[in-house]
C-alpha cells in the first residue's frame, strides 16, 4: 500500500528494530486468528459469536496486562454497550445458554 501511495510509510522507513517490536502484537494477533478459525468446527457458531464480540473486552484487558496500556475513561466507556450485549445474549443464570455450547473434538 506504500507503493501505490495509500498510506504514507512510517518515518525513516520500517527498520529492523520496528520489526521487533511488533514481533509480539503480530504474534498474539496470529494465535487470536488460527484460534477463532480452528474453533468454529469445534463448538455451535453462536457461542463463537458471542466469543468474537466479547474480544475488544479481553483486548483491552491483556494490553493492559501485558503492555502497560492505559486507557481513557471515554474509551472504557465504549465498552459498556458491548458487556451489555454478551449480558443479554449470554446471561450467566441463563441454563439454555449453557446448553448452546457443545464441544466436538472430532473432525
Amino acid at each position: 500500500m506504500w507503493k501505490v501511495k495509500l498510506f504514507k510509510p512510517p518515518e525513516g522507513g520500517l527498520t529492523v528494530e520496528k520489526m521487533k517490536a511488533l514481533v509480539p502484537t503480530a504474534t498474539l494477533h496470529l494465535i487470536a486468528h488460527v484460534s477463532a478459525c480452528a474453533s468454529y468446527n469445534l463448538s455451535s457458531v453462536s457461542f463463537m459469536q458471542v466469543v468474537k464480540a466479547a474480544e475488544p473486552a479481553c483486548s483491552v484487558i491483556l494490553l493492559t496486562l501485558f503492555f502497560g496500556a492505559r486507557y481513557s475513561k471515554w474509551q472504557g466507556l465504549t465498552l459498556v454497550p458491548i458487556s451489555a450485549q454478551l449480558e443479554i445474549l449470554c446471561p450467566p443464570c441463563n441454563p439454555t445458554s449453557l446448553m448452546n455450547v457443545s464441544w466436538s473434538c472430532s473432525s
